[in-house]
């Protein structure tokens, strides 16, 4: 298999590509990843991925490179995009809010192939329902650090496991790397597993 540049930093992507099997160099991708004003959950996760994609083949690390993934992870609840918390005050008030609710979690992702000089995107969403979170619950939580570097304050794949009543939807997704949309992408840009 050919290896792939993964134009990004997250450790929770590089687990998932490792527990498939798929080789691959971690090289991020660093672009402003503010949400502009009246952007809408889909559009936003489309064009930070592939925003990723756009600034690694613009770098001179790009030379030599055939295969290129991004993707974009954020929060969706009450009409508000959230993204990983500044603060632990912040990402307090985010998990209140999710305490007994359902929100989605989107995903852009995008796959460049030099050799069909084309980049393929897409936008998984999956559901995620909480259970009710009492203040001492949020406390453990925040006091674990884990809700740091994660969209939405919550790691699914961590202690946050136990705060979750339901996922309707690919949990890698949650993760940050919906897998399967992933496999199909490589397929159908002639990716040889």
């Amino acid at each position: 298999m050919e290896t792939l540049i993964l134009a990004s930093a997250s450790p929770r992507r590089q687990e998932l590509l490792k527990t498939v099997g798929i080789p691959f160099r971690a090289a991020p991708s660093n672009i402003d990843e503010t949400i502009n004003e009246g952007e809408g959950p889909k559009e936003a996760a489309l064009r930070l991925a592939g925003g990723k994609i756009n600034a690694f083949l613009q770098n001179e690390r790009s030379i030599g490179c055939h295969w290129v993934i991004a993707a974009d992870t954020f929060i969706y609840l009450d009409g508000a995009i959230y993204g990983k918390a500044n603060s632990r005050d912040d990402a307090e008030q985010l998990l209140k809010k999710l305490s007994m609710r359902r929100h989605q979690v989107y995903t852009g992702l995008a796959v460049y192939n030099r050799g069909e000089g084309r980049t393929v995107t897409t936008v998984e969403v999956t559901e995620v329902e909480f259970l009710r979170l009492t203040p001492e619950d949020i406390d453990w939580y925040l006091d674990s650090g884990e809700w740091q570097d994660a969209a939405g304050s919550y790691k699914i794949q961590g202690k946050a496991q136990v705060f979750i009543k339901a996922v309707h939807g690919s949990v890698s997704n949650v993760m940050g790397l919906p897998l399967h949309r992933l496999y199909a992408i490589l397929k159908e840009l002639n990716y040889k597993f």
